[in-house]
């Protein structure tokens, strides 16, 4: 099995959509809990310039 490792910048603007949509989802009440509440996006690095 292969796996690809996805940049910081990546994964958190993966995180932030899922986070987005379960509040969506939450807000029309076809969910209960907040499946993605507890997850934290990936600290962000600086750059030096």
């Amino acid at each position: 099995m292969r796996f690809r490792i996805y940049s910081s910048q990546y994964q958190s603007r993966i995180l932030s959509s899922l986070k987005s949509f379960f509040d969506f989802l939450l807000l029309e009440k076809y969910i209960v809990k907040h499946p993605v509440i507890f997850i934290e996006l990936p600290r962000q690095g600086r750059k030096l310039s």
